[in-house]
């Protein structure tokens, strides 16, 4: 949530149906899918299993895109000290410009005590 109250768009939506061209919908109170997974008691290779088919699953998981945000994150923990971050988002939202800043400002804000 962090990121959408300094990135706003991040939680944007788009309106196409209706309407001559299509518009960006801003809107407030949006919250971001967050999934957490703890594969510590698995086998290294079932793990990588699990994570692999996981991802598989996301790839085709459909954003609507008058339904925000078009954003969603799953951490996976692999060990005690090992983790995998997957932050998925329609390309709409966020291009290969944008994501390396918004990816550096997610980690700005991990750090932070509040996440502020």
């Amino acid at each position: 949530e962090g990121l959408l109250r300094r990135y706003p768009h991040v939680g944007a939506g788009f309106v196409h149906e209706g309407v001559s061209v299509p518009v960006q919908v801003v809107s407030g109170g949006v919250r971001v899918p967050w999934r957490e997974e703890d594969l510590r008691g698995l086998g290294e290779a079932e793990a990588e299993g699990v994570f692999e088919r996981w991802l598989a699953e996301d790839r085709v998981d459909r954003f609507d895109l008058a339904r925000p945000p078009l954003l969603r994150f799953a951490l996976f923990r692999l060990g005690e000290e090992r983790f995998r971050l997957v932050m998925t988002n329609h390309h709409i939202l966020l291009d290969g410009w944008s994501t390396p800043l918004v990816v550096r400002d997610l980690f700005a804000l991990y750090e932070r005590p509040g996440g502020e």
